[in-house]
């Protein structure tokens, strides 16, 4: 039987990750640490991200519609938090581990509800 991780200490992970990330590197530190865009995207082109994104999410929710406001939100956003919910929907995708996948869409979902 597998252990199951309690959801306040995710919680607060999640949310500890998110508010020490946002602005807390400089250009020459996320050089190191930016995985780039997705496969197959140009960094800027921002209708070919949002696809993206929306098919990672939509993947993940399987049987449920996705928020119109979550599509509309998308477009609103920076080129730069875009470009990283563009990267934490490409882990969604590529990653093994669902554990991974799981924090990553926990990711996604938060920076759209807080952004």
């Amino acid at each position: 039987m597998r252990k199951r991780v309690p959801l306040p200490l995710v919680v607060f992970i999640l949310v500890a990750i998110t508010i020490g990330s946002v602005g807390a590197a400089s250009p020459a530190q996320r050089s190191f640490t930016d995985p780039g865009p997705p496969a197959g995207i140009v960094r800027g082109d921002r209708r070919a991200e949002i696809v993206h994104i929306l098919s990672a999410l939509q993947s993940k929710l399987e049987n449920h519609r996705l928020p119109l406001k979550a599509r509309e939100k998308l477009s609103t956003l920076s080129d730069d938090r875009l470009d990283l919910i563009a990267s934490l929907a490409e882990r969604m995708v590529r990653s093994r581990r669902a554990l991974a996948r799981d924090i990553a869409f926990l990711l996604v979902a938060s920076l759209l509800i807080l952004s």
